[in-house]
């Protein structure tokens, strides 16, 4: 007996090894979106690169300045905007904001997040503009998912220049008008939380399918390896 392997069967067991990996990747991936992490229990230190998580958020850290045009101790606030894009997730004119949100239930640690105008129109409306978008006065939530990814290095530049720079534009920063603790470059985790839709990658293993049926076919139409020796 010989085991003789066709071109045939190198691609069938190709694909089915194929298929077996992007079964594996799927699960885990369903596994995952499933459960996600809620950020209002997690630390700082426990933030990870591809950690998926969730959360409501009802508002961003503030900067707070002197009103240059009022005669009292008002003041003017705005997001601690580290940088606004393009939006990724539509080809239709919408911005991407990098701003921080907390972490746990004391509001002392934050980590940053990419708020999306097209995923969270409303939200990113109220956040950038201090307006209702109803004009009611009523606070937003925004209920979220997303995927904690590594800062690039063009993102780790823009966070150690806002975070490391805020006291030149404001005299100090808040998180619902509680003056926050530190806030710098070595304090905020050197990760990105970047939102995104959790349907789709529940059902990402039914691409596995469509390489085992492929595998098996090949194989099929391959034929036995094995040769007898005459």
């Amino acid at each position: 007996m010989k085991l003789k392997l066709n071109l045939l069967h190198k691609v069938g067991a190709a694909a089915l090894a194929a298929g077996i990996a992007v079964l594996a990747a799927g699960l885990v991936m369903m596994y995952k979106s499933t459960h996600p992490h809620d950020i209002s229990k997690l630390k700082a230190e426990d933030i990870k690169s591809g950690m998926y998580v969730k959360g409501t958020i009802s508002d961003v850290v503030r900067g707070f300045m002197p009103n240059p045009d009022a005669t009292d101790n008002t003041t003017i606030n705005e997001p601690l905007d580290i940088c606004t894009t393009v939006s990724e997730e539509t080809s239709d004119e919408a911005y991407a904001s990098y701003v921080l949100i907390p972490l746990g239930t004391e509001k002392e640690e934050f980590v940053c997040l990419l708020l999306d105008q097209f995923l969270y129109p409303d939200f990113y409306y109220q956040v950038m503009t201090g307006n209702s978008p109803t004009n009611s006065g009523e606070s937003v939530n925004a209920e979220f998912e997303g995927i904690v990814t590594k800062c690039s290095k063009t993102e780790k530049k823009l966070m150690e220049k806002c975070l490391d720079n805020w006291q030149k534009d404001y005299s100090y920063l808040c998180y619902q008008y509680y003056v926050t603790g530190e806030i710098n470059s070595d304090t905020i985790p050197p990760y990105v939380i970047k939102c995104k839709d959790m349907t789709k990658r529940k059902y990402y293993w039914l691409y596995s399918l469509p390489l085992f049926f492929m595998g098996g076919v090949l194989l099929w139409q391959a034929g036995s390896p094995i040769k007898k020796i005459k």
